[in-house]
Parts: structure tokens; sequence; C-alpha cells
């Protein structure tokens, strides 16, 4: 079946509650890092679990 058809064969059953979290992570660009750039160093992973848990 091609792509384009699939819309009438699914049904999205995502709790309300998951597409806000979505939308909440689509909204914090700033928290993004650029493409290419790798994972985090323990410094970066330290800092940022600093400032979501304060």
């Amino acid at each position: 079946m091609s792509a384009k058809f699939a819309d009438k064969f699914v049904k999205d059953v995502t709790p309300v509650e998951q597409l806000e979290i979505l939308e909440m992570q689509k909204n914090m660009s700033w928290f993004n890092r650029q493409r290419g750039t790798g994972r985090p160093t323990k410094k970066d992973r330290r800092e940022l679990d600093d400032f979501f848990n304060d």
C-alpha cells in the first residue's frame, strides 16, 4: 500500500497528554543541539541536570 493512502486505514489513538508533551518539546528549540555535534559531554550533562532539577 502506498503511504499516501495510509491515513485512511490508521486511527490516531495518542492520548492528549502525550500530544501536549510533544508540543512542549517542539517549543523548547533552545534546548536542541545542533546536528552533528554528537552526544553531550559529562559537563554538559551535569549542567543540564542542574538546570532542570533546580
